[in-house]
């Protein structure tokens, strides 16, 4: 017995098995030498491909023998699948601020987006959270969202294209340090040389806001993150025995995500400090 196997359209041979007998490759078809086969023997044949290309592919597989066959309509068939593109999955995430004070809240944004012409099904996001931080909120747009032991992982579940999908977690640093937020998105549909995409967000986790300082002309501005709004600007003149710090009395001004305070320069000296009321 010998069957012939025949694809129409582009593939790649990946794997055969066969339970008996031997076989041999050409161009796009694969010929199965099964040997003989006595009355009511089945012999198997196991064939993997690997398309090269979206669209159709058929294979029609026939079957012959030196032996006559009374039945010939069902020595042959046929089998096509539709080849998808790979899935145009854009993967983004950004941080609420940065930096963060050690105990304050910080939430990451992860957004999933469905660029390409069909639904992906699979996608599953894995988001490793920086050490020394407490996960202490999550919120899905759509989709199954669990967490353990620092990793949230979370199943979106039918993306639509042209659809997007977001996750928020909220974490509370507990230490100072970088924070580095690692988001992997995975889906059978990138395909297998690129099985996932990666995302990274960098915070830096602060004890104290940072106090800057910038010349600007015959002024001097002073600026510290939003975040810390209930912090005070603190002045003095002497840093010695006499030490006595004051309320600094210039406005505040918010300059995107910083407070500035900008201050004449004299000839005397001064020094500034942030302090917690």
């Amino acid at each position: 017995m010998v069957l012939e196997l025949e694809w129409l359209g582009k593939v790649e041979l990946v794997l055969v098995e066969a339970s008996q007998g031997d076989w041999v490759q050409t161009a796009s078809h694969l010929v199965w030498m099964a040997g003989d086969m006595p009355a009511l023997m089945e012999a198997r044949l196991r064939v993997m491909v690997s398309p090269l290309r979206a669209g159709h592919v058929t294979c029609e597989a026939v079957v012959s023998s030196a032996t006559f066959d009374a039945v010939a309509e069902n020595d042959s068939a046929s089998v096509g699948i539709e080849v998808l593109p790979l899935a145009d999955l854009a993967l983004a995430q950004s941080a609420s601020h940065s930096p963060v004070m050690v105990g304050d809240r910080l939430t990451y944004t992860i957004s999933v987006l469905n660029r390409g012409e069909y639904t992906v099904g699979d996608g599953r996001l894995i988001d490793e959270l920086p050490a020394g931080v407490e996960l202490v909120s999550t919120i899905v747009s759509q989709g199954v969202l669990s967490s353990v032991a620092g990793v949230v992982e979370w199943d979106l579940g039918p993306l639509e294209p042209g659809s997007s999908a977001s996750v928020m977690a909220t974490v509370v640093p507990q230490q100072t340090g970088q924070l580095t937020n690692r988001v992997r998105l995975r889906s059978a549909y990138l395909g297998s040389e690129n099985p996932e995409l990666i995302s990274e967000e960098v915070v830096e986790s602060v004890a104290v806001p940072p106090l800057g300082i910038t010349a600007d002309g015959s002024r001097v501005v002073l600026s510290w993150p939003a975040i810390a709004e209930d912090y005070v600007l603190q002045v003095s003149d002497d840093l010695g025995s006499s030490l006595q710090w004051l309320m600094d009395g210039n406005p505040r001004v918010v300059v995107g995500s910083q407070l500035t305070v900008t201050v004449k320069v004299t000839n005397g000296r001064r020094f500034y400090r942030l302090v917690k009321p």
